[in-house]
């Protein structure tokens, strides 16, 4: 997953061969989020509600 390097920081080895220190990869994801909170809490929200639906609608077919 990941490996020491000379500088002693704990890195994060990605697939395409892109290295982040792990405290830069959480800054990054810490500003995705700050960023999009609402954003992601939108989609949750509508994803939820999408599903809930398709249930309801699915039960009240098959009976």
């Amino acid at each position: 997953m990941g490996d020491r390097s000379h500088l002693g920081a704990f890195h994060i080895r990605f697939p395409f061969g892109k290295t982040l220190t792990v405290n830069v990869f959480r800054q990054r994801i810490n500003q995705l989020f700050q960023g999009g909170g609402d954003i992601w809490r939108a989609i949750a929200k509508h994803s939820l509600w999408a599903i809930a639906q398709h249930s309801l609608w699915e039960i009240a077919i098959a009976r």
